[in-house]
């Protein structure tokens, strides 16, 4: 039995587990929340859009004071939750940093925060749009659009890393009972896939979270909403991609040196044969 073939179940197992924690991550509200792509911070939602004047004086500083008493809990007072974090299959609604008060997940979710915010205001019946409180919806779509397909492949990249993850724990089980050099090689080429479907996943969450930040920053801000990633996150599926990547070392070098052991003792039985036949052959007389 190959003890050494230890080290890399453990890490396989390691990198299936991180895998699925990230993947699963907030598929309810008491399950890994703070683990997310993104998260926005809705509470200031139209704190900032800009109040139409009428010219009159009077009237127009009496809708200022209205306003501004209705936007001093602006998301409370236009029925939204006052944060939402997204995740890989879904998302949640949070009533503040730590509350989490609802989770929807589904596989291949599509991440849509302009179709979500709507459909709450709606289900207010104020009448109130994202339009009238400024958030702009074509300049977010356009750009939610580009990265849902992105979304998707981190989606798909991520449940190859967790099979081939899980892979190679049962063909790493195997390689403890010996196999030689070809279930090393096996291992090796599973190890591989859940590397780069891992690595891949794992760079476009990242991708995401920095771009998805950055851009929500920078156009939602005016209204009152503004944006950030998790740090948890991103130490979860780089703390798989890792795992994973030594498992792979670990299977290459045993693969070449199964190749170096394979041809080291066929060429010492090729000499012990030689010395037999030199043997036998003096024994007949023949040299």
């Amino acid at each position: 039995m190959r003890f050494s073939a230890i080290v890399p179940i453990v890490l396989s197992t390691v990198a299936l587990a991180l895998t699925c924690l990230v993947l699963f991550s907030g598929r309810d509200k008491d399950f890994l929340t703070d683990v997310y792509i993104i998260r926005l911070n809705t509470t200031n939602i139209g704190a900032n859009a800009t109040i139409p004047t009428t010219g009159i004086a009077s009237v127009d500083t009496l809708t200022s004071q209205l306003s501004s008493s209705l936007i001093s809990s602006a998301a409370t007072a236009l029925g939204l939750a006052n944060a939402y974090t997204f995740h890989p299959i879904g998302y949640c609604e949070a009533a503040n940093s730590t509350s989490i008060t609802r989770c929807t997940s589904r596989p291949m979710f599509t991440f849509d925060p302009v179709t979500i915010l709507e459909k709450e205001l709606n289900a207010t019946g104020l009448g109130i749009t994202l339009d009238d409180i400024g958030f702009p919806t074509e300049d977010v779509n356009t750009a939610v659009e580009a990265l849902n397909i992105a979304y998707k492949v981190m989606f798909v990249t991520y449940c190859i890393g967790a099979g081939a993850a899980a892979i190679c724990i049962m063909a790493g089980l195997i390689g403890c009972g010996g196999g030689g050099r070809g279930v090393a090689c096996c291992n090796w080429i599973f190890a591989t896939i859940g590397f780069l479907a891992l690595g891949i996943a794992s760079a476009v969450g990242t991708a995401l979270a920095v771009k998805l930040t950055e851009t929500a920053n920078r156009e939602l801000r005016d209204v009152g909403v503004t944006a950030e990633y998790s740090v948890e996150y991103l130490g979860l599926t780089w703390g798989a991609v890792g795992a994973i990547l030594v498992v792979g070392l670990y299977w290459c070098g045993a693969c070449i040196m199964g190749r170096s052991e394979g041809r080291r003792s066929r060429s010492k039985e090729y000499a012990d044969e030689g010395a037999m036949g030199a043997g036998e052959g003096r024994r007949r007389g023949y040299w």
